[in-house]
């Protein structure tokens, strides 16, 4: 998933500077890394779900345990980023509720009802969300080349979502809303980022935007769940802690520490040595490896028609991050 979950941190490019940089092993290993850590959380959603754990508790644990080990490492070799503006507080919080909250919770709600594979495909059209949402509030200039992946991202979304299903494949109309509503969460995320990036360090930007996503989701599990039925569908019970949980745990921690903080740090990697166009172009790879993986896994299989619609998508981000570059 882009790196934030899907997880990639859309408005960082304007921290970087867009000089050319020359491909280097060390950065195509790195913007790999990230596309396959971030192709991988939606079947580790969908793994753990299996385990009636509920979309709630595992997106809280995921931020939580996520937020600690960034807030470790911070601690331990580089703690100025962790200072903040008191006054930017309620701005973090908001940030953290709609970009991080919201996307993980909306996120996992989507690969419980229409599978691992289409709720990728369909989150990637939060690009081409942003685009617009950039338009719209930010007053971006909408060029003609910036508008061509708009109709092309919107067949690829009716066609993934609308064709039926393939065996193996839930297709469910809640799933749909589930998938695009995330990416409509994460598209906001730019906009928050623009005023974060203003006063703040990327990783500053991250790291509270993420904290704050953690306490809302925390927040909810601790007031709603007590009060809801813990039959997997929002609540649910994690396993104790024991040998025969060991897979559930093991995935949980996979989550948390590889397909999300490892995530975050081996998409600033490849962007330290990469153009961030470079680096997002690699990025399509993720719902390609989503959907293998869940096919191996679970045995999910899209129709021609929505694997047509998936290439429809990833062809609209691929087309912006040319024009990015130019």
């Amino acid at each position: 998933m882009a790196a934030f979950g899907p997880a990639r941190t859309p408005g960082v490019e304007e921290r970087l500077s867009s000089r050319p940089l020359r491909p280097d092993a060390a950065g195509l290993f790195w913007a790999l890394t990230a596309a396959t850590l971030g192709g991988t959380v939606g079947v580790a959603d969908k793994w753990l779900l299996l385990h009636n754990a509920g979309p709630l508790p595992l997106s809280a644990l995921r931020a939580t345990a996520a937020t600690a080990v960034l807030a470790s490492i911070f601690l331990l070799f580089h703690r100025p980023t962790l200072r903040l503006d008191r006054k930017d507080l309620p701005f973090f919080a908001l940030y953290g509720l709609v970009g991080v909250a919201g996307m993980y919770l909306l996120y996992i709600l989507a690969v419980m009802e229409a599978g691992a594979a289409l709720s990728t495909a369909l989150f990637y059209t939060y690009p081409t969300m942003a685009t617009l949402l950039a338009a719209l509030f930010l007053k971006e200039r909408l060029t003609w080349r910036k508008a061509i992946p708009l109709p092309v991202t919107f067949l690829g979304c009716v066609l993934a979502a609308g064709l039926g299903g393939g065996e193996g494949l839930v297709w469910r109309p809640a799933g749909i809303a589930f998938a695009l509503l995330s990416a409509a969460a994460f598209a906001l995320y730019p906009l928050f980022a623009r005023r974060a990036l203003a006063r703040y360090s990327h990783w500053t930007t991250l790291f509270y935007s993420l904290f704050f996503g953690a306490l809302w989701l925390d927040l909810l599990w601790g007031t709603l769940c007590p009060f809801l039925p813990a039959d997997g569908r929002f609540c649910g019970n994690l396993p104790p802690l024991g040998r025969e949980n060991i897979p559930f745990w093991a995935g949980l921690l996979y989550l948390a520490l590889f397909a999300t903080a490892g995530l975050y740090l081996a998409d600033l990697q490849a962007i330290r040595r990469l153009e961030v166009r470079q680096v997002g172009l690699i990025g399509t790879l993720e719902p390609l490896i989503a959907g293998l993986l869940a096919w191996v896994l679970f045995g999910e299989s899209l129709t021609p028609g929505q694997w047509l619609g998936a290439g429809l998508i990833v062809s609209g981000v691929v087309w912006m991050r040319f024009q990015e570059g130019e």
